[in-house]
């Protein structure tokens, strides 16, 4: 099973609309992205971001809250349920499971075998494994970079020795500069080894969500180097995640050496 394994990231910004509610016309995009994958072959967890900013919408908060740690724990809990619920419609006749991690439970081997029999067991049901930090009851996690959804779907990635890794993002790829403050920056295409060079190409952090380029490059490095296959793109894209297989792929692809 592993070797047919896809785990698939999706960010805050990019599951959301501007105010924060779920983009229902997106999960159910993805919904039937995944199912063609399915049909396929191929087993899929996906690491959903969302349910602070879900919470943020529910409550009709001008923004995501930044100093108010138990403001942005309320928000998770309040979110992560309507997360789920539009999953599990987006999905309609395919089951999803709902887990929510905190880092410790993937740096500790006793607590990461139980969670990968557990994800084994639930693909092997048929099910969708959707997993999210459990921001609930975290307390540094929510704001340290290092403990962000692109990391925890790498880790996942690697715990399950994963085929691929399809990161779902705002931004289309990897440029050269951020291409929001300089017209002449260029996408990266393929990206085999990510070196100092790479890494002074990432700056800049979403709105909602709290990842930037440079996490996301730290945790991509790890992934390359198990071997494992990333391919960021710009998530709203038209069947973003089945172009993800194809060689005209039109995000930025993290390959692997042979």
């Amino acid at each position: 099973m592993s070797s047919k394994i896809i785990v698939i990231k999706i960010g805050t910004n990019t599951i959301t609309q501007f105010d924060g509610r779920p983009d229902l016309k997106f999960m159910a995009g993805v919904a039937q992205q995944v199912s063609e994958l399915i049909q396929n072959g191929y087993r899929v967890v996906i690491v959903s971001s969302g349910a602070i900013g879900c919470g943020v919408g529910s409550l009709k908060l001008a923004s995501r809250p930044i100093d108010d740690l138990a403001l942005k724990q309320a928000c998770a809990a309040i979110g992560q349920s309507e997360l789920m619920r539009n999953w599990q419609i987006a999905f309609q006749d395919i089951l999803v499971s709902q887990r929510l991690v905190t880092h410790s439970v993937i740096k500790n081997s006793q607590t990461l075998a139980d969670f990968k029999n557990c994800l084994f067991k639930v693909m092997a049901l048929g099910a969708i494994p959707i997993i999210n930090d459990n921001d609930a009851i975290s307390t540094e996690e929510i704001d340290a970079r290092f403990t962000d959804n692109d990391e925890l779907a790498i880790e996942v990635a690697r715990a399950i020795q994963a085929h691929k890794v399809i990161i779902l993002s705002d931004i289309s790829g990897l440029f050269t500069d951020n291409p929001k403050t300089n017209p002449e920056a260029k996408k990266l295409v393929e990206i085999l080894v990510i070196d100092d060079t790479i890494l002074a190409m990432a700056n800049g952090k979403s709105s909602l969500g709290t990842g930037g380029m440079r996490s996301k490059l730290q945790a991509i490095d790890r992934a390359m180097q198990d071997k494992i296959e990333v391919c960021l793109t710009y998530g709203k894209l038209e069947r973003a995640i089945l172009q993800a297989f194809e060689i005209d792929f039109q995000g930025t692809r993290f390959g692997v050496k042979n």
